[in-house]
């Protein structure tokens, strides 16, 4: 299906959101499939290429887990990503990957693995992320909420973040432009997430405008910061 955009997503954490926020984005305008639920492994991957995947989508966003070196290489070579999004690295699974160090070169294999012309996407906050921006010789682009010195400073941002019982408000810094976004999803975190999200659908050909609108509409992931009445 060589006119399906394929889109992959890694991370020790935030694989599953922002795959989520990413296939609700640019929903109206593209015809978007995503792995389901977490299924990030070679074969649930694999399961949903030979069961779901035709020509007609414009994009197919694939989250991608892994135990150890050398899993996400194996699902790049199934499905091809021109778009990379790495959400973060940390210690989770150590125990299995054997060191800090064999997790952050596993994480690579998604960057490693896009065409010379594609997109690498990262998460700036984390600083093994970071670091791994830092190196890439690609096209790339990172997002973050804090800043950077003037060498490495975020293509989007966030700031002025504030919760109503509701929902979540934060001004969206691109360049130039700022957006007001609103979202029923809560979380500081989750505004990180949607701000890679943004990065991706820019990408996709979307304007930041319609980004912020599609944004309004997000689904709350469930068991992820519901918002609960409690006794008042």
């Amino acid at each position: 299906f060589k006119d399906v955009l394929v889109i992959g997503i890694t991370g020790s954490y935030g694989k599953t959101s922002m795959k989520e926020y990413l296939a609700h984005i640019p929903g109206e305008k593209l015809k978007v499939l995503k792995t389901p639920e977490n299924n990030n492994s070679e074969i649930g991957v694999a399961n949903c290429v030979i069961n779901k995947l035709s020509g007609d989508y414009d994009v197919f966003i694939v989250e991608m887990g892994a135990y150890k070196e050398g899993e996400i290489k194996r699902i790049c070579d199934i499905v091809r990503p021109q778009i990379g999004i790495l959400t973060g690295i940390n210690e989770q699974h150590a125990s299995l990957f054997g060191s800090l160090e064999q997790i952050i070169k596993t994480k690579y294999e998604l960057i490693e693995s896009l065409p010379k012309h594609g997109l690498a996407i990262f998460n700036g906050e984390n600083d093994h992320a970071f670091a791994l921006y830092e190196k890439t010789k690609m096209p790339k682009r990172m997002y973050a909420l804090r800043s950077f010195s003037v060498s490495a400073r975020p293509d989007i941002t966030a700031e002025k973040i504030d919760f109503t019982k509701n929902d979540m408000r934060f001004i969206v810094k691109l360049k130039e432009a700022r957006e007001q976004f609103e979202t029923k999803v809560l979380g500081r975190h989750n505004a990180l997430n949607i701000l890679g999200a943004a990065l991706a659908a820019l990408a996709l050909g979307m304007t930041l405008e319609e980004i912020r609108e599609r944004v309004k509409s997000l689904p709350v992931p469930r068991h992820t910061v519901e918002a609960k009445p409690g006794i008042n």
